[in-house]
């Protein structure tokens, strides 16, 4: 195999062939779609692994400065980055794997000297011995996902009890489905900045980017909209004010949960378990294999997720640190 590396700013790459690739690759998510990315990382750059003509793969950069440092941060409102794998097919493991090593080997000599790294992969990113060779730390994550092979009935049969009653009580109280709207995703905004007040922060990283987080969300939910690459979910009181939405991606068959939010005074009502068995439906009435609910370690979280008969399924952090020792452990540059 012979093989180059060439790394490129997003201006340098034509927006459809790298669509096409991300798409068609396993590790292929909403987050890495080019448009979605040069909302929540302008300026972004790639290394791009070919084989002459043909990509085999891609590997989507963001530097950042701080304090003279060079920083490549997995971005906020993306859950994996990482490299991005051809789907070309190889008559057996050993030729797999002989690929690639030789292609993740070689993205990772592209990369620039980064004092910090941290990115997190697909799920289905095959190979990471090649990383841990370099000197990278690997840290395990999870997600959810929910598989949509099922009937709807099946569906409805393996959520656990509690959250069955919960959406029936918000069927019977007449809270309605809201598709597209385009004027909810002000709604929805309003409702974030409520429960910001009451302490529920979007981020969970401070309140410096919550204002910037929203405005993004903002965008995201109209190239969504306009792009058909995902979907905005709202469910409505009888007045037909929006009490609880999200902002849903679609990209290779898998619909993915990016953010919701309920109102305040309905958060006992049940309404986020009903707009996200709401979503799940749309997933699997549009074609998808499965519902990403983008993961969460935390215990109330990930129990409510589990509500829906989804799964724990790991994915990994690509970790470096090598700042210099007398800055290293400062508590506002801990990852």
């Amino acid at each position: 195999m012979n093989i180059s590396t060439s790394f490129l700013p997003f201006s340098a790459i034509s927006p459809e062939a790298w669509n096409h690739f991300i798409e068609t690759s396993p590790q292929g998510n909403v987050f890495a779609l080019y448009e979605y990315m040069q909302i929540i990382a302008p300026n972004w750059s790639a290394i791009i692994v070919a084989e002459g003509d043909t990509w085999r793969a891609a590997f989507p950069v963001f530097s950042q400065k701080r304090m003279g440092f060079q920083f490549a941060l997995q971005p906020i409102l993306a859950q994996h980055w990482g490299i991005f794998l051809d789907n070309m097919p190889y008559k057996n493991d050993y030729e797999a794997f002989s690929a690639y090593r030789k292609i993740i080997v070689a993205a990772i000599e592209a990369l620039p000297q980064f004092h910090v790294f941290l990115y997190q992969f697909s799920h289905t990113f095959p190979y990471f011995i090649p990383f841990r060779q370099a000197g990278y730390e690997l840290r395990t994550r999870f997600t959810y996902h929910l598989a949509l092979e099922k009937t709807e009935n099946e569906l409805w049969q393996n959520a656990a009890a509690p959250l069955q009653r919960q959406i029936k009580k918000t069927q019977k109280q007449a809270f309605a489905l809201r598709i597209n709207e385009k004027e909810d995703i002000t709604a929805l905004v309003a409702i974030f900045a409520q429960n910001k007040d009451t302490g529920k922060n979007l981020t969970g990283l401070g309140q410096q980017h919550f204002a910037p987080v929203l405005e993004k969300l903002t965008m995201i939910s109209d190239y969504f909209l306009a792009e058909n690459k995902g979907v905005l979910l709202t469910i409505v009181d009888t007045d037909g004010k929006v009490q609880a939405g999200g902002i849903f991606g679609l990209c290779g068959k898998k619909m993915t949960y990016i953010a919701g939010g309920v109102s305040p005074e309905y958060r006992a009502e049940g309404l986020m378990s009903r707009l996200l068995w709401e979503a799940i439906l749309y997933g699997k009435h549009n074609s998808c294999l499965f519902f990403d609910f983008e993961g969460s370690m935390i215990v109330g979280i990930e129990t409510f997720f589990r509500k829906f008969g989804a799964v724990p399924v790991p994915y990994l952090q690509v970790f470096r640190n090598k700042l210099p020792f007398y800055v290293k452990w400062l508590p506002f540059l801990r990852f």
